[in-house]
């Protein structure tokens, strides 16, 4: 399913940035190219207006001149002494250029009514037309048409610019910015892949955990719903005495599987961010003893040494829910307990460093493995040497991990030097 939505998504992504890319690429493109053409006609206006006002001051026309403005190759010039050709014009023009010049003359005839071969036209005022058109290939140009009345007649000039450079300039420019285009597309398509992957990584670990989880909490709720059954089951034919016996064992599983679902309520409200705290001012010096006391009698009775650590003198005030600070304690003083054998250690401290609260469960019990140790704040997570036990589902250290991130602390594990397992909660104290 992931997969599949993975490459829906980056196909979607790319798909998108790419119309974007293109969108703003073509804009650019003919915005650029719009100002290149303005440029190229600008040049060819003050190319032609040069040609005029040349002609237009000499008296004599030279060949010089003629071949020196048709230097670059991409102007035609074809000029006219009142209706005839100047000789070293015909000599240099070709055939293709002629009929180039007189399709620019027939456009101006009809378009601008300007015939500039023509002795009608002798006594019409100086003047000048500029226009583009295309010839029979389909090939644009620029012309520029020019009459200039003289003293003993008329001179004429058509000036022809071939756009076809030009045209494949562009066309060059625009194949290098398809390619860039191209090359961006496929540099977003794999930077959408990556990002994509990125994202739905965590979206697919939880998804895996919700599956994991739901799966075990029916594990969980099963071995107990199991046991009430045959219970249930072995009353109908048990004698009274018995029956008490499977009556005691029902309500045993049914607490087990009250506390399951406390247990379950409480990370699924973590999940959606509604667990309500109550902070207040607490002293966590006396928050520790009253723990250290109650488990007090439940170590002895199972023959381990329970001690507590805290210099009398030494201030830890929190601004915390003291409730839910004590629910840590509790879960990592229950799991010291139930790992550690018989005639074990364990040492409740508290340490100040900086502005933080150091609490440390010291045991010297069965210990956790470098696998186990990845993996022991994860839901439903028991260690091997634990998985017998009924009274831990695997829940207790999530929910302190949780509550320790919600009041802005810590909760941490490190191997005991002497064997064991050492349980770590930072959490801020205030400044007094």
């Amino acid at each position: 399913m992931f997969k599949k939505l993975h490459i829906q998504l980056t196909a979607i992504c790319t798909l998108c940035t790419a119309v974007i890319v293109i969108i703003i690429t073509i804009s650019c493109l003919y915005i650029f190219e719009k100002g290149m053409k303005d440029k190229e006609y600008g040049l060819f206006l003050t190319a032609t207006n040069s040609f005029h006002s040349y002609i237009q001051g000499e008296d004599l026309i030279t060949a010089k001149w003629y071949h020196e403005s048709r230097s670059n190759g991409r102007y035609i010039i074809f000029i006219e002494d009142n209706g005839v050709p100047l000789s070293f014009v015909t000599m240099t023009i070709s055939p293709a250029e002629m009929k180039l010049a007189t399709q620019a003359g027939h456009i101006a005839k009809e378009r601008y009514g300007l015939d500039i071969s023509s002795e009608k036209t002798a006594k019409v005022i100086e003047k000048q037309v500029h226009f583009s058109f295309y010839d029979t290939n389909n090939q644009e140009y620029y012309a520029a048409l020019s009459y200039l009345p003289k003293e003993n007649g008329f001179m004429s000039m058509t000036s022809v610019y071939s756009l076809k450079p030009f045209r494949q300039s562009l066309l060059y420019q625009r194949l290098i910015y398809m390619g860039l285009v191209f090359l961006a597309i496929i540099c977003l398509g794999i930077f959408s892949y990556v990002f994509t992957g990125y994202v739905l990584h965590p979206i697919e670990g939880n998804r895996s955990k919700q599956v994991q989880f739901i799966a075990s909490a029916s594990h969980e709720l099963r071995s107990p719903l199991t046991v009430i059954r045959a219970s249930l089951a072995a009353m109908k034919k048990a004698d009274k005495t018995k029956a008490e016996r499977f009556e005691e064992i029902i309500q045993s599983e049914l607490q087990r599987m009250g506390r399951l679902v406390d247990d379950m309520l409480s990370l699924s409200r973590a999940d959606v961010e509604s667990w309500t705290l109550q902070y207040e001012k607490t002293d966590l010096s006396e928050l520790i003893f009253s723990i250290y006391e109650r488990f007090l009698p439940i170590a002895k009775k199972k023959e381990i040494q329970l001690d507590y650590l805290i210099s009398a003198d030494l201030k830890l005030r929190c601004y915390c829910d003291k409730q839910r600070i004590e629910q840590i304690l509790t879960i990592l003083l229950d799991n010291a307990v139930s790992y550690t054998p018989n005639n074990g250690k364990i040492l409740l401290s508290a340490e100040k460093k900086m502005r933080k609260c150091h609490i440390k469960v010291i045991d010297n019990g069965i210990g956790i493995s470098a696998k186990d140790k990845e993996h022991i704040f994860e839901r439903f997570y028991r260690a091997d040497a634990a998985h017998k036990s009924k009274e831990h589902f695997g829940l207790g250290l999530a929910i302190a991990k949780e509550i320790a991130g919600l009041h802005k602390g810590m909760l941490t594990m490190q191997n005991t030097p002497d064997g064991g397992s050492t349980f770590i909660l930072i959490l801020p104290i205030l400044n007094e």
